[in-house]
């Protein structure tokens, strides 16, 4: 599935010491086919202090440095895609300056 995310959305992150980070963003997005999908994701991201603090400030950090989790759920209308509704995913992502790179991946 590939599509855009949409202009609204929530991104909470607590961070409980200089390293570990427990994150949950709620965003939409409309598939390259014009369907919406609702997104909660929850997660972590963890990696030394000194990384960690590297993404906070908005640097670039190499991935294999910092460990991005994820459990991402769906929500859609859309027909072709309801089966998402009923499976569980995980994902892994990157972080960017300016911008979160996933990959998820079905589980089972």
């Amino acid at each position: 599935m590939r599509g855009r995310v949409l202009p609204a959305g929530a991104d909470n992150q607590v961070l409980r010491t200089a390293a570990p980070t427990e994150a949950v963003a709620q965003y939409a997005l409309e598939t390259d086919r014009g369907e919406p999908v609702a997104i909660r994701n929850a997660g972590i991201r963890t990696g030394a202090a000194e990384d960690i603090a590297a993404v906070v400030r908005g640097e670039e950090v190499p991935a294999e440095r910092v460990c991005f989790r994820g459990t991402p759920r769906f929500a859609t209308a859309s027909p072709r895609l309801a089966r998402i509704d009923e499976r569980l995913f995980a994902a892994r992502g990157e972080r960017r300056p300016d911008t979160v790179e996933p990959d998820v991946f079905l589980l089972g």
